[in-house]
């Protein structure tokens, strides 16, 4: 079963903020981002995810975000048309490939995580892909892809400061109980004052 990129009917014509993933009205990927006027693409990006449609046939991007832009270091519009193989090296164009391809066997949204590595750069991703149908039977892959990255360091930083909170707990709980034999020994040798 496929998602349908849709309006819903509200008897009041077409209602852009009603969006849904059913209704009566199917889109293309083209008429839809129209519609959204770049709304949706901004605010995945400014929550560190980025937007990609690619045809089902072929796995040829018909949008891609300038967050992915700017990591793969080309203008969004060059990357229109293109594939994973013509971006990525092979091994990582064959992972995303995979990855699309067990998306377009399945009804529900398919989660994966990928590692890639593009011009020097490393960055680690998770990735929801979803089939969604558009107009004459045409179905698209959109996904959402969120960089771990600043996920990651954020969980490296709190992990390091609960570590340098118990060693000073330790610390703390070694120095009470020196300080602790110190007062019973001095009592029991009479040198206290």
């Amino acid at each position: 079963m496929l998602a349908t990129l849709g309006m819903p009917r509200t008897g009041r014509g077409v209602d852009t903020v009603g969006m849904a993933l059913h209704g009566s009205r199917t889109l293309d990927a083209s008429a839809l981002l129209a519609v959204l006027g770049g709304w949706l693409p901004a605010v995945l990006e400014r929550e560190g995810r980025w937007l990609c449609v690619k045809s089902a046939d072929g796995g040829r991007y018909v949008h891609v975000g300038a967050a992915m832009g700017r990591f793969v270091g080309r203008h969004p519009a060059e990357l229109v048309g293109a594939t994973d193989a013509d971006i990525f090296d092979a091994t990582t164009a064959s992972a995303l490939r995979a990855a699309d391809l067990t998306a377009l066997g399945q009804a529900e949204v398919l989660a994966s995580e990928h590692r890639i590595e593009h011009q020097g750069v490393r960055a680690d991703f998770a990735v929801l892909r979803q089939v969604v149908a558009g107009p004459d039977d045409q179905r698209y892959l959109c996904s959402v892809w969120t960089d771990l990255g600043p996920e990651r360091r954020r969980q490296q930083q709190l992990d390091a400061a609960l570590s340098q909170i118990e060693q000073q707990q330790q610390s703390h709980g070694r120095m009470e109980r020196e300080l602790a034999e110190r007062a019973l020994n001095e009592l029991a040798s009479g040198l206290h004052r």
